[in-house]
């Protein structure tokens, strides 16, 4: 019986009976990118959308779309300027239920295609910012129960400045402090556990709010004088120390980044 128990299990592995999870895709099963819809005036949107088998992606430069589909921070590239001259708009499937990671892994063998991209990747020693604890009696606090999920932030601005309000980890601050200015942030607190994250703070527009138009009071309607009320709010670098009890201290580190070697301003169609 026993022989025959082991005849059997071997018999299984190699035959068509047992049971292999295919591998997954390589590439789109169809793409097609085309240049953006000219935007209203006054106005701009640009998205990126997963759904399990599918990606769109509206709006987005060359140099957007290499960012998600390499998971690099803007100073992890470095590429020429007209990059970001043209945006495109991508409609990409897949058989496969794939989740938002791998559907953004595919989109790098697409672009390497349609833009005739050669890269190469380096380690650089460059300018960041320490996150450290500024040593005065800490000013985080757990996330309320039932409050937003660790890692997810809200922002709001007003002509005072930004109000960031969320739940993190001090790994997840850095990331997000990072897009606030045009260096690297590195957790060096040495805290663990997830907090409740609330910041007000002016934005200097050296970061993301250079794709929003600058900092609140930049021009336009939200360019109005603040109320005498109401000053405005601190820099990031003082709220950060104020208001969470940690420090932004700058420095030097190594990074990876992505060097664009050589490719074209057009795709070469579907």
């Amino acid at each position: 019986m026993r022989l025959t128990s082991i005849a059997i299990l071997a018999a299984a592995l190699t035959g068509t009976g047992y049971a292999q999870t295919a591998p997954p895709p390589t590439r789109f099963d169809a793409a097609s990118i085309k240049p953006a819809a000219p935007q209203p005036a006054g106005r701009i949107m640009i998205g990126l959308h997963a759904d399990p088998g599918r990606l769109t992606i509206t709006n987005m430069s060359l140099r957007d779309m290499i960012q998600d589909a390499y998971t690099l921070k803007p100073y992890q590239l470095v590429g020429p300027a007209w990059l970001d001259d043209q945006r495109f708009d991508v409609s990409a499937e897949t058989t496969a239920q794939l989740p938002r990671e791998q559907l953004l892994k595919l989109l790098q063998p697409f672009l390497e295609q349609q833009f005739k991209l050669v890269t190469h990747r380096e380690s650089k020693t460059v300018p960041i910012y320490a996150l450290v604890d500024a040593g005065s009696k800490s000013k985080l606090k757990p996330p309320a129960e039932g409050g937003p999920p660790s890692g997810s932030f809200r922002m709001r601005m007003s002509p005072q400045g930004m109000h960031l309000e969320g739940a993190s980890d001090m790994d997840g601050l850095a990331n997000f402090l990072s897009r606030q200015e045009d260096r690297p942030v590195a957790n060096q607190t040495g805290i663990t556990g997830v907090y409740n994250i609330a910041l007000d703070f002016a934005p200097t527009g050296n970061g993301m709010f250079r794709m929003m138009g600058g900092p609140p009071g930049a021009g336009g309607d939200n360019g109005a004088a603040a109320p005498e009320a109401a000053p405005p709010a601190p820099n990031l670098f003082t709220a950060v120390q104020e208001q969470l009890g940690l420090k932004l201290v700058p420095t030097k580190g190594p990074i990876d980044i992505l060097v664009i070697d050589s490719a074209s301003k057009s795709p070469i169609g579907n």
